[in-house]
């Protein structure tokens, strides 16, 4: 096979060399009508040559995801789009452009809590006319959609410089979104004319108010709904130990665990997700691996979104290879999940461990787990992703991970380690 597509057969040779350029096709459109000869190379350089440009990604304002949930940023460390983004907002009148060109380049999407992030920064809360502008800016981007921190944060903005009139259009906007809680006001008319509540209302709720961060009203609705009679089903149970544990009270989500199960309410493969997810953001890193036992003792088979959590949280513990035997363990059970090495690899260029990923990379290559191309094409993507735009271009640029190193009559895979070692 090799020598078939390397040393093509005589009676190809010819038309292989014409002076004329080589007819090319569109990705996806239809092989255009030729010669038989002069259609197979067509099709060829179609199927062998042809590359595919990942979608734009969205980026996060912070490398390391781990703790983010805690909501204390004090401690994060900025994502290197950060400074490159604020470096462009220089007011200029081809700004808007330039970070078109920017992002078009580097095929990234800012995310709404990347754009509030930079609103709130230094440079760009001293420029009320470049905050307006780059917000207008986010805004046109496809698929996105303003969230409620953009907005707090442009109104501080020309608050600060005591601009009324944009605070006031600014607000009057704000409100058109809808940012209300009408689902109280649905609560309280409910109460006022004795209509009963279910459990899938206050579930919802109770999860609205955890995604908030306002935990506290959380509690005392799932205390409310216990004392009116209506029992809390997995729904409720899972929306509230979510809620504690994304706060940084996994104790008192691990007591609302226990609960569930004395209660004899079925705790599910997403209830251990959100308990070992916790539980790793805690850096408690063997309670996550006993209740990850736990769960396969009970014969809860576990989910791709479970082993995410799980390969996540030891990746970023330092345990990658302890990751990888859990992987091994899973197949038997029939539980492969497809992303898995794509998740870890992504995770560690996040979080700025990029030596773990190249090693990672190559084990799962020697190990013949997957094909060094496509290990290859995630690694670049995962480093663009996390903005080592620079190595992710060395690494494009090199026969890192699929070229050769021959050694007398030795040939010898390049390691993907020397990308960093080099």
């Amino acid at each position: 096979m090799r020598r078939v597509l390397w040393r093509p057969p005589s009676h190809l040779s010819a038309i292989l060399h014409l002076s004329q350029p080589p007819l090319t096709c569109n990705y996806g459109g239809s092989v255009p009508k030729l010669g038989r000869t002069t259609c197979f190379i067509s099709i060829f350089r179609w199927i062998f040559m042809s590359s595919s440009v990942p979608p734009p990604e969205w980026i996060d304002p912070f490398v390391d995801l781990s703790d983010v949930a805690s909501r204390s940023f004090q401690n994060l460390n900025p994502s290197p789009w950060v400074h490159q983004i604020i470096t462009l907002l220089d007011g200029s009148s081809k700004m808007e452009s330039n970070l078109d060109s920017f992002c078009h380049k580097f095929l990234i999407k800012l995310s709404p809590s990347f754009v509030s992030f930079v609103l709130r920064s230094t440079e760009v809360q001293k420029n009320p006319d470049v905050a307006w502008r780059f917000f207008i800016w986010a805004g046109k981007q496809k698929k996105y959609t303003h969230n409620i921190e953009s907005y707090v944060s442009l109104i501080d903005v020309f608050s600060a410089h005591g601009d009324l009139d944009r605070v006031k259009f600014v607000f009057t906007k704000f409100t058109e979104m809808r940012f209300l809680m009408t689902a109280m006001d649905f609560m309280e008319f409910c109460r006022g004319n004795a209509v009963a509540v279910n459990a899938m209302f206050y579930s919802s709720l109770i999860d609205g108010f955890g995604k908030l961060g306002r935990v506290d009203e959380a509690e005392k609705l799932f205390e409310e709904m216990v004392q009116k009679g209506c029992p809390p089903d997995s729904y409720c149970y899972n929306a509230l130990i979510d809620a504690l544990a994304k706060c940084s009270k996994i104790d008192e989500a691990l007591t609302v665990f226990k609960r569930m199960e004395m209660e004899g309410c079925d705790q599910t493969v997403y209830t251990f997700t959100i308990i070992i997810s916790g539980l790793f953001r805690e850096h408690r890193t063997e309670e996550a691996l006993e209740l990850w036992d736990v769960m396969i003792d009970k014969g809860i088979t576990p989910t791709a979104a479970a082993f995410r959590a799980l390969s996540i949280g030891l990746c970023l513990s330092g345990k990658v290879a302890r990751a990888c035997k859990i992987l091994d363990e899973l197949a038997p059970m029939g539980v492969i999940p497809e992303t898995a090495f794509e998740d870890m690899l992504n995770i560690l260029c996040k979080a700025g461990r990029v030596k773990e990923a190249c090693k990672l990379a190559d084990g799962i290559v020697d190990r013949g787990r997957e094909i060094p191309g496509r290990v290859r094409t995630i690694l670049i993507n995962a480093l663009r992703k996390a903005g080592n735009a620079d190595l992710a271009l060395k690494l494009m640029h090199s026969k890192i991970g699929i070229g050769y190193d021959r050694m007398g009559s030795i040939k010898r895979r390049v390691k993907f380690r020397i990308l960093v070692e080099s």
